[in-house]
């Protein structure tokens, strides 16, 4: 009885997490997308008569250093981050998938050698393994999405090798390739959909992960580059004005704060599939 009370009441917990975790990451989508509609000021346009001004009606944010309008910038930084964190997971995704199958699904030389490649790229911070490429490649928005997308490969192949090695052994596998289905359908037919729950919280957390990253190397200025806004330029740019101007960092730290939340909550849905 007690047992089945815990059950019931982690089974709440889970679903109260999900719904909170599509509000509050539902939100912020929303506000970066309002943008597209609706952006009371040029997110670029400076005006000097306006530095530093404090949040008031006319600029709900205020501004920041050059006058720019803060709540304009955070609705186009989320977006930029958004976009970057989606494109870099799409990435990560369809190569770690690929190569998760083919690492769990044959032995043999195929495994050893993919998977010993993957040791070695895993064994380095995915952070570290995205600036090496940025070093190589140079500065510019599609660098870092290709730089962080290349960088998460490695962790989502090792998740779908123990996935697709599991489901390898299943009865409906082996009734698959006894019907004479190709490798190609097997994988990706029958065994992907399978391991659905495990694949979705891969991409939450690597998509959460892709953020944080993506404000790093912003903050570190080898990121989205000036004077295209994103939270992690923002704060980088925020850091001298914490004290004459502390709404210039709350703004948009709030906004990452809120998005990365969500996606927490959101992932302990797919964990709890997983129990």
């Amino acid at each position: 009885m007690t047992e089945e009370k815990n059950g019931l009441m982690k089974g709440k917990k889970v679903k109260f997490n999900f719904v909170a975790g599509c509000i509050l990451f539902g939100a912020v989508c929303l506000f970066a997308l309002s943008g597209l509609l609706f952006m009371p000021y040029d997110p670029e346009a400076m005006d000097v008569t306006a530095k530093l001004a404090a949040p008031s009606w006319q600029h709900p944010f205020g501004c920041d250093n050059f006058g720019r309008d803060i709540f304009s910038r955070v609705q186009a930084g989320t977006l930029v981050t958004l976009l970057i964190g989606v494109s870099s997971v799409g990435i990560g995704t369809v190569f770690g998938t690929i190569l998760g199958a083919l690492m769990g699904y044959y032995e043999g030389l195929v495994d050893s050698s993919l998977t010993r490649i993957m040791d070695v790229l895993f064994a380095i911070p995915s952070v570290l393994l995205a600036l090496i490429f940025i070093s190589l490649l140079g500065n510019g928005n599609e660098n870092v999405i290709f730089s962080l997308g290349i960088a998460i490969v490695p962790s989502f192949a090792k998740m779908m090798r123990r996935e697709f090695r599991t489901q390898k052994q299943m009865g409906y596998v082996q009734t698959a390739k006894m019907l004479g289905a190709t490798d190609f359908r097997i994988l990706f037919v029958h065994i992907l959909p399978n391991v659905m729950p495990t694949f979705l919280n891969c991409v939450l957390i690597s998509f959460s992960n892709t953020v944080l990253a993506e404000a790093g190397m912003s903050y570190l200025g080898i990121g989205v580059q000036p004077p295209q806004a994103s939270l992690g330029r923002m704060l980088s740019d925020a850091q001298g004005f914490l004290r004459s101007a502390p709404f210039y960092t709350i703004f948009p730290g709030l906004v990452m704060i809120i998005m990365l939340f969500g996606i927490c909550l959101l992932s302990e849905k797919g964990q709890g599939k997983n129990a």
